[in-house]
């Protein structure tokens, strides 16, 4: 019998694999060293600029690699076999890992016949409508939600971000900061390029290709899963994600999906020990957005032709894509 992990140890594994939002805040979170005091008018326009920077970085504004890398690592990619025509699904890793890096030129002349792309947000997002929600109402603050010593100790690890911006955002808005920034350091330690997004390169891959990109969800919607989670739940995150030694779930989170290993990347995410132990929070973040999700891809599929890129995560279990989808009818199969 495996030891039992800590609740809820789903910090950094969720909000890198799980959320596509973390795409435009993870990739606009550039050191920020100046103090700041600001109304909250001032913090939703900074918070905005950071969002819209970092959708502009992931935008395919830059040439794109002419081919695939001859030496690509093994990717989670699936054919979906059973509509008119093939299709594909794509588990990927929202920050730190390349589309190209992953992918051999096969996989890109197949998904390069594809009619549409769809991924979890569109790529020109309402980055408004993302910056409002991260903060709390006026006058409350972070400090007073979570504790003093709590929210120093969380202060400590987002070393970018001034405290006083800080203690305006959500409890959830702040753990998503800091978990991103966290993987982020870790990816520069490495050598590795922590803007870098497959999901943007995918976008950007369809952009250039004349296909039509699909999102299948709104921003809100995507928010609104996080709103959902209750803040006890997320204090246990934080305390999780403070105790812990540093980098320790982006490294397992990394290597396992740079693996290619579907078993390593199950144990890295050990989603049935968070459904054992929080079956709401589960319910939430994956199983019902993978049900709407079907809904739209349904007829689609039976078209066929088309390419599904979502977080990893999205995947697997019981009430996962490919379990949806196979249970619909079709046979997906993993290519090398």
């Amino acid at each position: 019998m495996r030891p039992m992990r800590p609740l809820h140890r789903l910090s950094t594994r969720l909000l890198v694999v799980f959320f596509g939002i973390t795409l435009f805040w993870g990739c606009a979170s550039a050191p920020r060293n100046e103090p700041r005091s600001a109304p909250q008018p001032e913090l939703l326009e900074e918070a905005e600029e950071r969002i819209e920077r970092g959708a502009s970085e992931g935008s395919g504004s830059d040439p794109l690699p002419e081919k695939a890398d001859a030496e690509a690592r093994p990717s989670f990619l699936y054919r979906i076999e059973g509509g008119l025509s093939d299709s594909y699904l794509l588990g990927t890793i929202h920050l730190g890992v390349g589309f190209y890096e992953n992918l051999g030129p096969e996989a890109l002349e197949q998904i390069g016949t594809s009619r549409v792309i769809y991924t979890e947000l569109s790529s020109d997002p309402d980055t408004a409508e993302i910056a409002a929600q991260f903060f709390l109402g006026e006058g409350a603050e972070l400090r007073a939600l979570l504790g003093e010593a709590r929210f120093e100790r969380l202060a400590s690890r987002v070393s970018s971000l001034p405290r006083e911006y800080l203690n305006r955002l959500k409890p959830w808005a702040a753990l998503v900061f800091a978990s991103v920034q966290e993987y982020q350091q870790y990816q520069l330690q490495i050598g590795g390029d922590p803007s870098v997004s497959m999901d943007t390169e995918l976008q950007a891959f369809a952009k250039e290709r004349g296909i039509p990109n699909v999102g299948l969800e709104t921003a809100k919607e995507q928010l609104d899963a996080f709103e959902a989670i209750a803040l006890a739940e997320v204090i246990a995150l934080v305390d999780e994600l403070v105790d812990r030694p540093l980098f320790e779930e982006a490294r397992a989170l990394l290597e396992a999906y740079r693996s290619g290993d579907e078993a390593a990347l199950l144990e890295a995410l050990d989603m049935e020990r968070s459904r054992e132990r929080a079956p709401a929070y589960y319910e939430k973040l994956l199983r019902a957005r993978n049900h709407r999700w079907l809904e739209t891809l349904g007829p689609e599929l039976k078209e066929g032709a088309i390419t599904v890129g979502v977080g990893a995560a999205h995947l697997f279990y019981e009430d996962g894509l490919i379990k949806l989808i196979e249970d619909a009818g079709y046979n997906v199969v993993k290519l090398p």
